[in-house]
């Protein structure tokens, strides 16, 4: 199990998961403001990537999505 905090990003856990989720990465809100991820035993060394991948581009703000060809 991964835990990871949102504090003081201008994004709120809500907000993260659903983007995450319209990428295919299903996260869960712990407590106020903490993700969780929970890795099951089927999961591959490219399926962390992925994640990681999705992770990044979440948090990623859209100005500098648009900068380097993403949204």
């Amino acid at each position: 199990m991964i835990q990871f905090s949102l504090t003081g990003l201008r994004m709120t856990a809500e907000d993260f998961i659903d983007q995450c989720e319209k990428k295919g990465l299903q996260l869960f809100p712990w407590t106020p403001g903490i993700i969780r991820a929970v890795v099951h035993q089927n999961i591959t060394q490219d399926d962390i990537l992925a994640a990681a991948n999705i992770i990044t581009e979440s948090l990623m703000p859209s100005s500098l999505k648009k900068s380097v060809g993403g949204e």
